[in-house]
């Protein structure tokens, strides 16, 4: 099958956090450690379903740096240069939207840097494309996941506004929303019927998971709950998700120290 004619499979990475005490890094401490064995386990997965026949496109959901500086970018670009030679390799593409300003300066020059690194074309707030038949919008931002049994609460009144908005400007409906920001995995949605044809559709709403264990800011404003770290895959053609979820061991959740030993949280 040529490269051209692949069906696609997409790979949101959102909020990676590198240069953090707390995001991924195979030679910092142990937890660090661990969120760049399941980085790995990631890439992993791109190439299997690259073995299969499908064309990799990966976007980077924004805020790969945890803070403005050098070695962030550096940090970053090392880290996921293989994901875009994957994409590349396997006939898709990579792209990325930027994060918020707390993390990569206001105009988003963080962002900007480690995507020019990366070889991308281009970067902004949103992204919207179709892959196999299916209108995609990607951003950074989205409606805050909600609590418990209401979770996809904020999602759902979300995609129905979304549905409403576009059809107030005659537009084209997306069918599915990517955001990340809140490093959770969240799914919402709202169901419509598509006219004359009395097709059933769906705008999709997907949060995705983060790559940032909790440090001291995140238990301030969200003190109980553990979401996992992670990715998500959706292959467009048959309109499924899949996400890959691994949950944080115990023994990283604390943001324990031991004294003296120079680190701080």
């Amino acid at each position: 099958m040529a490269k051209s004619d692949r069906l696609h499979a997409l790979l949101v990475l959102s909020d990676m956090h590198y240069a953090s005490e707390q995001g991924p890094d195979r030679k910092g401490y142990p937890e660090q450690r661990w969120l760049a064995k399941k980085m790995d386990a990631v890439f992993d997965r791109g190439q299997e379903l690259a073995n299969q026949g499908f064309a990799i496109v990966t976007g980077f959901g924004g805020e790969f740096v945890d803070t403005p500086g050098y070695f962030g970018r550096v940090m970053a670009h090392k880290s996921l240069q293989r994901f875009v030679e994957l994409s590349t390799k396997s006939g898709g593409h990579s792209y990325a939207v930027m994060g918020t300003g707390f993390h990569v300066s206001e105009n988003g020059e963080e962002d900007i840097d480690v995507a020019d690194r990366l070889g991308l074309a281009e970067i902004g707030d949103r992204n919207v494309f179709e892959l196999d038949g299916k209108l995609i919008w990607h951003l950074h931002h989205g409606p805050k996941p909600g609590k418990g049994p209401n979770k996809s609460v904020p999602l759902n009144t979300e995609a129905r506004m979304i549905y409403l908005d576009s059809l107030m400007t005659k537009e084209r409906i997306p069918d599915a929303v990517f955001y990340g920001h809140y490093h959770q995995y969240a799914v919402g949605g709202h169901p419509y019927l598509e006219y004359p044809q009395m097709i059933q559709r769906e705008v999709r709403m997907v949060c995705a998971p983060g790559w940032k264990i909790k440090d001291r800011f995140t238990y301030k404003v969200a003190p109980h709950g553990f979401p996992p770290i992670g990715a998500v895959w959706y292959i467009p053609s048959a309109d499924k998700l899949a996400p890959q979820l691994y949950t944080v061991p115990m023994k990283y959740r604390d943001g324990k120290v031991k004294i003296g030993d120079g680190r701080t949280r």
